[in-house]
């Protein structure tokens, strides 16, 4: 992009792991001074991280997208100013991403003891489910997480894994984030019993 000084840079986003290196990405941008614009799937179902994203957002849908496009490469607009990210939970995601390989072993020592906890639904729901928490925290929220675990129960339907399963593998969650983080963990752990409290009528 430095070299070739594009008009403009278009990413597109559709889950948390990626919003979070967006942004990042839009702030690399903004310092250098190439227009970047953006869209996709998780600025539709969380509107409000549009406003932390330094770049044009190029709406919900892609027809809009490519009306928008159009419009900026025909009069540039100055960048947008992104809101400040107020990010309380800063200490606690350097620490989850230091010591995550630690917490995923303990995880799957704990899982392992686990009856009737398949390999194959560990395999699938522990793919991407650190790397989200990882996401929300870089975003200031762990709890921005709750959209992606409704995503994660239809994936779980999708491919035929008992969805009756969640609920012990996010208790199970917890107690290998508080063996590794300890005290240091509690809004991690803190968002993981709000969730179950709100979430203990489902049938999973």
């Amino acid at each position: 992009a430095a070299a070739i000084r594009p008009a403009l840079i278009v990413l597109a986003s559709q889950q948390l792991t990626t919003a979070a290196a967006l942004r990042a990405a839009a702030s690399l941008f903004q310092q250098t001074g190439v227009p970047l614009a953006y869209g996709g799937l998780i600025f539709n179902r969380i509107p409000e991280l549009r406003a932390h994203i330094p770049a044009y957002f190029l709406g919900e849908t892609l027809e809009d997208s490519l009306e928008r496009i159009e419009e900026l490469l025909a009069a540039p607009a100055a960048f947008p100013a992104a809101l400040p990210l107020d990010n309380p939970y800063q200490e606690t995601a350097a620490l989850f991403r230091a010591r995550r390989a630690a917490l995923e072993a303990h995880l799957v020592e704990l899982l392992d003891n686990q009856p009737g906890m398949s390999a194959a639904y560990m395999n699938t729901v522990n793919t991407f489910f650190t790397d989200d928490i990882q996401a929300a925290l870089d975003l200031g929220d762990p709890r921005l997480t709750d959209i992606d675990l409704e995503w994660v129960k239809k994936m779980l339907a999708d491919r035929r894994l008992p969805a009756a399963q969640l609920r012990p593998y996010l208790g199970i969650y917890r107690q290998a984030v508080q063996l590794e983080l300890g005290a240091q963990g509690a809004p991690i752990t803190a968002w993981l019993d709000d969730y179950l409290l709100k979430n203990q009528a489902e049938p999973y």
